[in-house]
């Protein structure tokens, strides 16, 4: 005799990797500067470790205050960054500095007032998450039905996660809902944080966990969601045999 009926199968699909720390800005000059009066307060300085001018934008911090994204704009073959340059004199509109890019490993700085310390970067964010998205595809029917994340000691919520699933047609669908005005993220300090959930799947839809480190040392990503399969399968009963061999598969 055979029974025909449906199997499930929960098959937990693991994300794990590690991620590097936060990447910082790229600094380029870095010096105690002494600013001479030249009809502007300017300092030349010459011989930095690195070309700006190849760059759009830089950020500057002067005396610990940092000024980001100052664009760069050409004049009479010259390049610059910060002030609109109106005529023969720097007009201090946006930023309280200037740069001139002299040559290429040699810079001029014009500024509203005498500084005492000054550093240049590449543009950028004081800093940049270190990103990372892990996936898996989806081989069959069913439904998401469980979500788990594990956060090491001393990770003080400085990875983030993100769990959610791409259905096909390009349709994403977040795993949870995070509160509006809230994080946009699950993170964690020394614990296991786990839900329960409910995301139909289809054949080829793609689980995602996006994994963002924010923090000043590596972290370990250690994760999975719990994927319930549909799946018919076959009983069978054998005359003469005390019992019933259950799912053998097809004969």
């Amino acid at each position: 005799m055979k029974n025909y009926g449906l199997q499930v199968k929960e098959i937990p699909i693991i994300f794990r990797g590690s991620m590097k720390e936060r990447i910082t800005r790229e600094r380029l000059l870095d010096v105690d500067v002494t600013c001479h009066y030249a009809g502007d307060l300017r300092s030349y300085i010459a011989d930095i470790p690195g070309t700006i001018g190849d760059h759009d934008a830089i950020s500057v911090e002067i005396d610990g205050t940092v000024y980001e994204n100052i664009k760069k704009w050409e004049y009479a073959g010259q390049i610059y960054y910060g002030a609109n340059f109106e005529g023969a004199y720097p007009s201090y509109k946006q930023y309280p500095i200037m740069v001139r890019q002299k040559r290429a490993n040699d810079i001029e700085i014009w500024t509203e007032k005498d500084i005492k310390r000054l550093a240049i970067w590449l543009y950028d964010t004081p800093y940049e998450a270190n990103r990372v998205l892990f996936r898996c595809d989806l081989t069959g029917n069913g439904q998401i039905n469980h979500f788990r994340a594990r956060f090491a000691c001393g990770e003080n919520g400085t990875l983030h996660l993100r769990p959610y699933v791409i259905l096909n047609g390009n349709i994403r669908v977040d795993l949870c809902n995070f509160a509006a005005g809230g994080d946009q993220y699950i993170a964690g300090d020394n614990e296991d944080i786990g839900f329960d959930c409910f995301v139909p799947v289809e054949t080829h839809a793609v689980a995602y966990v996006e994994a963002e480190n924010v923090g000043e040392y590596p972290s370990i990503v250690d994760a999975a969601m719990t994927v319930q399969y549909e799946d018919f399968i076959e009983s069978e009963s054998i005359v003469g045999y005390e019992g019933v061999n259950l799912r053998r598969g097809r004969r």
